[in-house]
């Protein structure tokens, strides 16, 4: 998608792809998922695109890192249950918002990088 998109536009189209994906377990019962507006979840994941997007392209193509990030993630929701009350997940929401913004503003919204050009397509 980097080399149709702008890192932001692209970010934004994997969240909702990533959101999409998930989307299924919204219906099951017993995940994580299934006690979450489906609205939140997807607002969510289009936020840490743009975390993830910002990883990877500055880490010069480093799946790795973003996996980590992934996993800390994760670890965190579970050892923090944050995400069980609508207080905690628009709490994070606006953690996420934040670091996003201040993504977009030093790194802007084409590359999510320093470079001027794409260090990955």
């Amino acid at each position: 998608m980097l080399t149709r998109f702008n890192a932001l536009t692209a970010s934004l189209i994997l969240g909702l792809i990533w959101g999409s994906w998930h989307l299924p377990l919204h219906f099951i019962e017993g995940t994580v998922q299934y006690g979450i507006p489906v609205y939140q979840f997807f607002l969510q994941q289009m936020l840490l695109a743009i975390l993830y997007t910002w990883l990877f392209k500055n880490t010069f193509g480093n799946v790795f890192v973003t996996i980590l990030f992934h996993a800390i993630g994760n670890l965190t929701g579970a050892t923090i249950p944050y995400w069980t009350t609508d207080q905690g997940r628009w709490i994070n929401f606006g953690v996420l918002l934040i670091i996003s913004l201040v993504i977009l503003l030093i790194f802007r919204a084409k590359n999510l990088s320093r470079t001027a050009t794409p260090q990955v397509e």
